[in-house]
């Protein structure tokens, strides 16, 4: 091989080289640019107007016959924790905020890069709302509030989350007094009943040796009757009737030396 077909060689070899390394070089930087798959992650919200409107098919899909309206602009907020080993989510809170939408309100919101793994969803409830949640498919499954999902890092996890309004919850108040004789002597183990004249129910106590009686977290709006007898009385006037809209503390009555009830204390 002469000096000219050597150098030739040598610089074509040295040139495929070059691009050899250059290709190779190019590959891995693909190889590492390349990220783990993520799957998007959507919070689905809808407000129905009862639980019992929360409709279950055959198929296990949740569907609400009767949505809430006028709940536009509420916002419902969820924490997003990992589970074990998986990865920290892209985010450790999402809002849910609600917009018309069909024949009700509803709303939903996708976050997205959840690599393959385990997180569970929890909805921190809203003032006046009950958080129902409804996993659907294999990899979901619900405990209190919270939905826990199991990701393959790849697609869309769909998680649905109903709300129903919170049943008003009925005021109590307590209804007490003392019984006494005119002396002021107490007046113990009188039965004192309280009975409600809406409904009949009644409950039953008797005085402590102080001549007093409690009655605990009676429901308030209605109207009640205050009943005293004692096998050591006599009553002229043994009830009273109130009606109930807080706190009653005096509902007191009077015994006579002789043993009959006075007109109770107002």
């Amino acid at each position: 091989m002469n000096s000219k077909s050597f150098f030739n060689f040598f610089v074509n070899t040295f040139l495929f080289g070059v691009v050899l390394l250059c290709l190779v070089g190019i590959s891995s930087t693909d190889v590492k640019a390349q990220a783990a798959p993520t799957a998007d992650l959507t919070i689905e919200k809808i407000l129905c107007a009862s639980e019992a409107d929360i409709n279950i098919s055959n198929s296990g899909i949740a569907t609400c016959n009767n949505r809430l309206n006028n709940q536009e602009g509420t916002v419902f907020r969820f924490t997003v924790t990992a589970v074990g080993t998986s990865p920290a989510p892209p985010t450790n809170q999402i809002d849910v905020t609600i917009t018309a939408q069909g024949n009700g309100s509803q709303g939903s919101t996708t976050t997205a890069g959840f690599a393959a793994g385990t997180f569970v969803v929890c909805e921190l409830l809203t003032l006046g709302f009950d958080a129902i949640p409804r996993p659907e498919g294999a990899n979901q499954t619900s405990e209190g509030d919270c939905i826990t999902v199991t990701t393959n890092g790849a697609g869309n996890a769909n998680l649905k989350f109903f709300n129903v309004p919170l049943a008003p919850t009925a005021a109590t108040a307590m209804v007490s007094g003392r019984i006494r004789d005119v002396n002021g002597k107490s007046a113990s183990r009188v039965t004192v009943t309280l009975t409600n004249l809406s409904t009949g129910e009644s409950l039953t106590t008797r005085t402590n040796s102080l001549g007093r009686y409690t009655f605990e977290d009676v429901p308030t709006g209605g109207s009640y009757s205050i009943r005293v007898s004692s096998k050591r009385y006599t009553f002229s006037q043994n009830e009273r009737v109130i009606n109930l809209l807080e706190d009653l503390t005096d509902a007191n009555f009077t015994a006579d030396s002789s043993g009959m009830m006075n007109l109770p204390n107002q």
